[in-house]
């Protein structure tokens, strides 16, 4: 039989696991968003043919990373909320 200790220890090592993951897309974003900040002038400025296409292609990424961020803190304010039910339905045990 598993012990609820056992139980407790691998939900705070899951949700440790998970926060990394956040907080890793965190940095990844802004650091994609610095750059697009970055390089959008000079592409503009120059405005050749090829200057859009990696225009264009920057704006579908920061719009997938924007998407990803979003779902990353939907997913992070459902899982505190799972998280904290299952807490205390364990400790009603």
């Amino acid at each position: 039989m598993v012990s609820k200790r056992s139980v407790l220890e691998d939900l705070f090592l899951f949700r440790r696991k998970t926060d990394v993951i956040y907080r890793d897309l965190y940095k990844v974003s802004t650091l994609a968003l610095q750059i697009l900040r970055e390089i959008e002038p000079e592409l503009k400025k120059r405005g050749t043919e090829k200057d859009v296409e990696i225009l264009v292609k920057a704006y579908r990424f920061a719009d997938a990373v924007g998407d990803s961020v979003k779902h990353s803190n939907e997913y992070a304010d459902s899982l505190g909320n799972e998280y904290t039910r299952v807490m205390k339905g364990i400790n009603k045990l």
